[in-house]
C-alpha cells in the first residue's frame, strides 16, 4: 500500500493554495515595510493623502512606482489563497482597478506638479507597478 501512504502524504489541493497564500501574505507585508522604512529613512510622511516632501528612488522604490499598493495588493491576493475567499479576491481586483485608474495617477499628478522634470526622468525610467 505505498501508494496510498503516498497520496496520503501528498498535500491537497486547498493545502497547497493555503501555503502559496501564506507565502504571498508575507511577501507583501515585507515588501509593504520595506516600502514604508525607506520612506522613513528618507524623512517622508507615510499618511495618505499628505504633500510630498521628497522624491524617493531607492529601495523598492527604484523598482516601482508605488511599491506601498504593489505590497498591499500582493498580501490581499495572498489572504484570498490562503482563505480560498473569492469576496477577498473580488475586493483585491475592485482595489487594482482602483488603484490603477484613479488613485495612483491623481498621486502621479501631484508629484509631476510638485517635482517635475525630476518626476517625470524617474516615471519615465521605473514602472508603476515593477
Amino acid at each position: 500500500m505505498p501508494g496510498i501512504t503516498l497520496w496520503l502524504a501528498l498535500p491537497s489541493a486547498a493545502q497547497a493554495l493555503g501555503a502559496v497564500g501564506w507565502g504571498l501574505m508575507l511577501l507583501g507585508l515585507g515588501w509593504v515595510s520595506w516600502a514604508a522604512h525607506t520612506l522613513h529613512r528618507a524623512g517622508v510622511a507615510i499618511a495618505p493623502g499628505a504633500a510630498p516632501q521628497h522624491l524617493v528612488d531607492d529601495g523598492p522604490y527604484a523598482l516601482g512606482r508605488h511599491p506601498m499598493a504593489l505590497g498591499l495588493l500582493v498580501a490581499l491576493a495572498g489572504w484570498a489563497l490562503a482563505a480560498l475567499s473569492l469576496s477577498v479576491g473580488l475586493v483585491a481586483l475592485a482595489l487594482a482597478i482602483w488603484l490603477d485608474r484613479v488613485h495612483l495617477p491623481r498621486e502621479e499628478a501631484q508629484l509631476a506638479r510638485r517635482f517635475g522634470g525630476w518626476w517625470r526622468d524617474y516615471a519615465e525610467d521605473v514602472r508603476r507597478w515593477l
